[in-house]
């Protein structure tokens, strides 16, 4: 009967001499070399990188319209109650579709795939944000900015 093959660990986690069956030890054969055991799969770099870069563009198309969402809503609004008004239904309506969305998208990309999902919210993201920035009414900025990258259809 052989044993479960370990290999000891120092603290540094490098790895040490592999342990060894008992019975194998009588005959002098291990059961996995040190080459089997430091076979490990590398890290994805390039598939890791990509998605970093994923979210960091999600983040700045969340965020980049707060610097300027005031002196743009001045021009469509009448006074500062209407301009607090219009700024926070616009950061609400982003909210609330990310919250009813994220649903729709979990089990889409678990029936479709994670990587087309993230293609399609990258493109839509890329529209949302131009149609952003050339709308010009509130309702075509709000349409715009709710179906921003985790819209709704």
């Amino acid at each position: 009967m052989c044993a479960l093959v370990q290999a000891g660990v120092r603290e540094d986690r490098s790895i040490t001499q592999p342990l060894v069956d008992p019975e194998a030890r009588q005959t002098g054969t291990t059961i996995a070399s040190h080459d089997e055991i430091r076979r490990v799969t590398p890290f994805p770099k390039l598939q890791v990188s990509v998605i970093a870069v994923t979210c960091l563009s999600e983040t700045v198309a969340a965020t980049f319209v707060y610097p300027f969402i005031n002196e743009r809503l001045s021009e469509m609004s009448s006074s500062p109650k209407e301009l607090a008004r219009l700024s926070g239904l616009l950061f609400a309506c982003y909210a609330f579709a990310q919250f009813v969305s994220a649903y729709f998208w979990g089990t889409f990309s678990d029936r479709v795939g994670r990587k087309p999902i993230l293609l399609a919210c990258l493109l839509i993201c890329a529209i949302s944000t131009v149609g952003f920035g050339a709308g010009n009414t509130f309702l075509e900025i709000l349409i715009f900015r709710t179906r921003h990258w985790h819209q709704l259809w």
